[in-house]
């Protein structure tokens, strides 16, 4: 008994009012942050949760659901899809140039994949696409063929340009030697 009462004295002479009290506001702040951190967390786990319920509509194609069915049906197609495993390097030049990919864009968009799933139609076996590299040569000889035919366009506005377009190889040619 006399140590309990000994313990409370040593207790009441070495409390420092001041101390406790910056204790009791560090302990304070420190509650106050952990309270912050758990609601940002649950904010941050409930955005998740209803990512993973969110029904994503139609929009091209017809891949619609919530986010972990569209990626098990693209999983499913994947081997359908296989061709597209190729990377090209990093430091190796697009195939197509900003204007090609906004034209392959309008083209999508505008025909209906969903009237093209109506209809019976047999997927191209994969084989027959050319090779990257190959495709990459054909988009940039038709991207010079297109530089190309804009650099003539004075030439197409000549009023001789309909006459000579009509004519045949030889009197093209004719005609070139003429002149």
């Amino acid at each position: 008994m006399e140590e309990s009462v000994q313990g409370i004295t040593n207790q009441h002479y070495q409390w420092d009012r001041d101390r406790s009290l910056r204790e009791v506001e560090r302990l304070e702040g420190e509650l106050d942050r952990e309270r912050r951190n758990e609601a940002s967390l649950q904010t941050h786990l409930r955005e998740l949760r209803e990512l993973e319920t969110r029904l994503y509509e139609r929009r091209f194609g017809n891949y619609e659901g919530t986010a972990q069915q569209i990626a098990i049906r693209i999983t499913t197609e994947q081997t359908s899809h296989g061709w597209l495993k190729t990377r090209p390097a990093p430091e190796a030049e697009p195939p197509l140039c900003d204007a090609e990919c906004l034209e392959l864009l309008a083209l999508l968009r505008d025909r209906s994949l969903d009237n093209a799933a109506e209809k019976p139609w047999t997927p191209v076996d994969p084989r027959l696409f050319p090779s990257t590299e190959d495709f990459s040569l054909l988009a940039r000889a038709e991207r010079e063929a297109q530089t190309a035919w804009w650099a003539m366009e004075t030439q197409r506005k000549h009023p001789a340009f309909p006459a000579l377009r009509t004519a045949l190889p030889e009197e093209a040619a004719a005609h070139r030697q003429s002149s």
